[in-house]
């Protein structure tokens, strides 16, 4: 069973993605909000539309190595496990989407403008111990006499699409003063949630029985009688506040996105359960061959009657949206021609221990009066990975086209063995 608990948990791993922030420069880590430059920036007067693709993962512990060998069904090797860094408390994030936005002045104006939007988005957060990945991946062999503490571990992965409408409003005389708000619709796809409270396994000293104590939430779309699934419905909002000073041509914002709920239909799986089992003669050397350990197939489906299909129950519930506060700077050097964003990002709604930190830049080289070339480039640091991340890009704008590439950490595709976190974004746009 613990088996079954750990792959629906990783199942988010399928889900690899990065959502992501621009405003100005913004992160290299995550492009979701890249439309904020748009309403910005001092030179934008005409209509410009674009579509963008991100993907990431990160965690302070798994290794990409170990990611990827997961996500692709390959085997595991000692190696692969041994190299994972554990922590008391380690933490993974996957996150995706896929964007498209329209965005313009209304009519006879160059201070109201709106925009519209479409996207595909995929988020998974995860929280285990340390005990809880050795019990998945060596078995309980090394706790006999001991006990393993599975509690706090916690699991949360939403999918679901967006139409998002969007005004936006500059103020002052230099129309440095910005102000942007927006309200989506959501079509939530699916959800899978579940949280140990409390859960101990207890091995005795030789291995001759097990004990099980658990406190644990399951929700999901997927029905318990496989008869139907749940799908969900919600709204969210977004605001930005962004000051642009006239002398230093400096550019501050603040913003929150995705502050919403998706409420999932009654076809839903609700389970609410506390348990104690206790088995004799069971010697688990590998959760991921069963045939190994003395369960029958009376045992097995106990087990599953036990935890789960008598436990079930249909119903309603809702779920917060990954809710991001962030907050940014431009700082124009070398005639405009250097671009440095200090900034800061935090999901409020999912298992992030800490902000991300990141120093950003984007250096112009110049081609011609409508072509040019940019670098990208990027330090960051914290959020559920524990490496300090080099992100590297390109941009390149040719007419009315610009096309970026970008990755938050490329050290991660050089050195996958031993890097924490992978991302790439790529974005088209067209536009004045």
């Amino acid at each position: 069973m613990t088996r079954i608990w750990f792959i629906i948990s990783m199942l988010c791993i399928c889900a690899q993605y990065s959502f992501s922030q621009y405003g100005g420069l913004g992160s290299l880590d995550e492009t979701n909000g890249y439309w904020k430059y748009f309403l910005t920036s001092d030179t934008t007067t005409g209509l410009k539309t674009g579509i963008s693709g991100t993907l990431g993962t990160f965690s302070n512990s798994l290794t990409n190595n170990f990611v990827n060998s997961f996500y692709q069904g390959k085997y595991i090797s000692a190696d692969l496990k041994g190299a994972s860094k554990l922590a008391n408390n380690n933490f993974f994030l996957a996150s995706g989407s896929l964007d498209w936005f329209l965005t313009g002045f209304f009519p006879h104006s160059k201070r109201c403008g709106y925009l519209i939007s479409g996207s595909q988005n995929y988020f998974a957060g995860i929280k285990f111990s340390r005990d809880y990945y050795n019990i998945v991946f060596y078995g309980n062999s090394m706790f006999a006499g001991k006990t393993a503490d599975l509690s706090g571990f916690s699991l949360n992965y939403t999918d679901y699409q967006k139409i998002k409408f969007g005004l936006f409003r500059r103020f002052l005389a230099h129309n440095n003063l910005t102000f942007f708000s927006a309200i989506s619709i959501v079509n939530g796809v699916n959800n899978y949630s579940i949280r140990f409270n409390d859960a101990h396994i207890s091995t005795s000293e030789d291995g001759e029985y097990l004990n099980l104590d658990a406190n644990y939430d399951y929700r999901s779309t997927k029905a318990a009688d496989s008869t139907g699934n749940g799908r969900g419905i919600g709204f969210s909002t977004d605001f930005m506040l962004s000051y642009r000073f006239v002398k230093s041509q400096i550019t501050i914002s603040l913003t929150l996105e995705d502050a919403g709920t998706v409420y999932w239909n009654d076809q839903s799986t609700l389970v609410n359960h506390d348990t104690s089992i206790s088995y004799t003669g069971v010697d688990i050397t590998s959760l991921f061959d069963l045939g190994s350990a003395n369960f029958n197939s009376f045992s097995i489906d106990s087990l599953k009657k036990q935890f789960y299909y008598s436990q079930a129950k249909k119903g309603e519930y809702k779920t917060s949206l990954p809710r991001k506060i962030s907050f940014e700077m431009d700082i124009p050097f070398l005639h405009n021609n250097l671009i440095l964003s200090p900034g800061a990002y935090c999901y409020q709604a999912s298992v992030m221990p800490a902000p991300v930190i990141y120093l950003a830049g984007k250096k112009f080289f110049n081609i011609n009066d409508n072509n040019n070339l940019a670098a990208l480039f990027q330090l960051s640091y914290g959020g559920n990975s524990s490496d300090i991340r080099l992100g590297l890009g390109t941009e390149i704008k040719i007419h009315r086209f610009r096309f970026r590439i970008a990755s938050g950490n490329i050290i991660g595709f050089i050195k996958p063995d031993n890097s924490l976190s992978q991302s790439i974004n790529i974005q088209l746009i067209y536009g004045n």
